[in-house]
């Protein structure tokens, strides 16, 4: 139930962390005061009214995207009539063993592609914007040729191409809430999550054997002709 209507409220991610240890396969069953505490605020929580906006498809729509050495955190905003931003629906899980080895920006790069896949339904089919308080994100997602970027971040890359984001660069005092999800994360990856990373290497793999040969490909290619006595013949 928590996480069902965990995107209904941005601090049942914190709020449910004592809980969660509990879950560990080596963690010792211990019910204390931060358990209780945990759980009499999180049903606090559900029996509150959540201030969320409702999606309207004319508005703005801003994906605000963070990533930390814990989890992944996202939150859905709408520009209202009187100029406000309003959050629409809030999102966060934890990353793999595997992700947590991501350098900083493949995670912030993972943070934004998740973030869009996890928002397909408000943002498919219109054009949007990726908040990030990672600057050297901004070109890798929008300019920089395909080639140029590091395997991930390609891959990345690829899997936003069936979005329209307009990537920009935040401080990280406007990233507040994104910043907290990730740093408490709700859920563990889904099955969906794990498919994001497969999908995204084998359009990438597709995609990368279609792309012209680099000038340093090319020249290894001329050096290795030169020294083939068949094609010297």
């Amino acid at each position: 139930m928590v996480n069902q209507l965990a995107k209904f409220s941005p601090e049942l991610a914190s709020q449910t962390e004592p809980l969660r240890q509990l879950l560990k396969r080596d963690s010792l069953w211990s019910w204390g005061h931060p358990q209780e505490q945990s759980f009499q605020a999180v049903k606090k929580n559900l029996t509150s009214t959540p201030v969320l906006a409702h999606y309207c498809a004319g508005r703005e729509t801003i994906i605000a995207a963070d990533a930390s050495n814990a989890g992944l955190g996202a939150v859905l905003l709408q520009i209202q009539p009187d100029g406000s931003r309003r959050p629409v629906s809030y999102i966060s899980r934890s990353l793999t063993p595997a992700e947590k080895n991501y350098a900083v920006i493949e995670k912030e790069a993972l943070a934004a592609t998740w973030a869009s896949e996890r928002f397909s339904e408000y943002i498919l089919g219109s054009t949007y914007t990726i908040e990030t308080d990672h600057k050297p994100l901004v070109p890798l997602l929008t300019t920089k040729e395909l080639y140029k970027m590091p395997p991930r971040i390609q891959r990345f890359r690829l899997h936003l191409m069936r979005f329209s984001p307009n990537v920009i660069h935040v401080s990280g005092k406007q990233q507040i809430t994104a910043d907290a999800l990730s740093r408490a994360p709700a859920s563990a990856p889904s099955e969906e999550n794990i498919a994001l990373v497969n999908d995204a290497d084998v359009m990438a793999k597709q995609t990368l054997d279609g792309l012209p040969a680099s000038s340093r490909k090319l020249q290894d290619i001329i050096t290795q002709q030169k020294c083939d006595p068949e094609i010297v013949e």
